[in-house]
């Protein structure tokens, strides 16, 4: 078991790193890059700003505004991973802390604290997320993590505090947490040899579902606010070429079978982990 718990970081380490040494991959300037175009540059000056085929020294054709196509693809796909993914690890990180820190408390204490973070959760999402996503494109500087930061303390925590709270309120009932406590151990220790460990394993499987539900509902949003953000390039923008229609299937439908393969891949994860996670941390 504690070589798949390895394995489990290091292809998560192998992971993150990969997203955050991408640009460096799609860039003219760069002597590590893989594919040579930057995709916030303009090859070719568009008729009637329509976009162009593919060619040899374009393989998926130009936007547009005469834009590769190609390494807007694989930086969108990055952005729109790394913006999810860095909102959901964050989201659960809030959530825990402060789900076992009420999950602790009395029992009365506990539902009046809880009442107010429920009426923060009535507060439709997608209208916070609108208006996160208009104030940072208006920003020079358009911070991936910034923006996924503002959106887990705004509301992302809600969910992964009722689940950490409720784990909470179990475990520190069970049997053999009072036996640590009749045996000597402090609150801390309890915390961290005993809630947190089965908090994480219920969490686990959670959080590839909350950053699949999170990557659909950002590149929608970025579907529905029609904004070119040309430093930022995300899935949602080249979906917006659906309105031209048909006639344009092969630039929209790239990026629809992307967001399907990363649902796929991330429901299949979470139904992994919902199986053996518990394993592996109490191993």
């Amino acid at each position: 078991m504690y070589k798949f718990k390895k394995l489990y970081v290091i292809a998560l380490g192998i992971f993150i790193s990969f997203l955050m040494i991408t640009p460096k991959l799609i860039n003219e300037g760069s002597k590590f890059a893989i594919y040579k175009k930057d995709p916030n540059k303009t090859y070719i000056q568009t008729i009637n700003k329509l976009p162009q085929t593919p060619t040899a020294s374009h393989p998926l054709g130009t936007d547009k505004m005469g834009r590769d196509i190609l390494a807007r693809l694989i930086l969108a796909t990055r952005n729109s991973i790394l913006l999810a993914f860095s909102y959901a690890a964050i989201s659960a990180i809030i959530g825990i802390f402060i789900g076992i820190i009420i999950g602790n408390l009395k029992f009365k204490t506990c539902l009046i604290i809880s009442k107010p973070i429920e009426a923060l959760q009535t507060i439709p999402f997608s209208y916070i997320l609108m208006l996160i996503f208009y104030y940072f494109a208006k920003q020079k500087n358009y911070n991936i993590l910034e923006v996924s930061f503002t959106l887990a303390l705004i509301h992302g925590w809600i969910k992964f505090s009722f689940i950490t709270r409720n784990n909470t309120l179990l475990i520190k009932n069970l049997d053999y947490v009072h036996a640590s406590k009749i045996m000597g151990a402090n609150q801390f220790r309890i915390i961290i040899h005993h809630i947190f460990p089965e908090v994480l394993a219920s969490i686990s499987s959670i959080i590839p579902l909350q950053i699949s539900k999170s990557l659909t509902t950002f590149e929608v949003i970025n579907f529905l606010q029609h904004k070119d953000k040309s430093s930022y390039p995300s899935l949602g923008e080249l979906l917006g070429y659906i309105e031209m229609g048909r006639e344009y299937f092969w630039i929209w439908a790239k990026p629809l079978i992307i967001l399907l393969i990363i649902n796929i891949i991330l429901t299949s994860i979470s139904l992994k982990l919902k199986k053996h996670m518990k394993y592996f941390i109490s191993s």
